[in-house]
């Protein structure tokens, strides 16, 4: 028997450690989307498309990076053994709160450094570019 199936746990704690690692590749990506998003803009897009394109990536990261919060504190909840193993959504559905709460979230969430950069940059930026090109 592996040491995952004795330990209920150790098998959930092991699942939501490699999402986190997913979520950090794709919150990269979204990133590296927005800049070359905004580097083909002069010739490729349309007025305004670049920006709407970018603070669309801009919420999605704040969505991603919700959703990874959340994880992570179930991950400090197991480490810690305050939790039952395989009660995640249980767990989210009590504490969620309303629409309000939910897009509060969000918000925070796009707040964060780690999330405003690029997109913050870039959105000056290109608010800036016809004085520049």
């Amino acid at each position: 028997m592996k040491r995952t199936e004795a330990n209920p746990r150790a098998a959930e704690w092991l699942a939501l450690h490699g999402d986190q690692g997913a979520y950090e590749r794709l919150a990269l990506a979204m990133k590296l989307l927005a800049v070359l998003v905004w580097l083909i803009a002069p010739g490729g897009l349309p007025a305004g498309r670049a920006t709407l394109a970018i603070a669309l990536l801009w919420g999605q990261e704040a969505i991603w990076r919700t959703w990874q919060q959340r994880l992570f504190e179930r991950l400090l909840a197991l480490e810690s053994a305050s939790v039952e193993p395989f009660r995640l959504y249980s767990d989210w559905a009590r504490r969620r709160g309303g629409m309000g709460a939910l897009l509060g979230d969000y918000a925070r969430g796009a707040m964060r450094p780690t999330v405003v950069y690029p997109y913050g940059p870039l959105l000056l930026l290109e608010a800036a570019r016809p004085w520049w090109s």
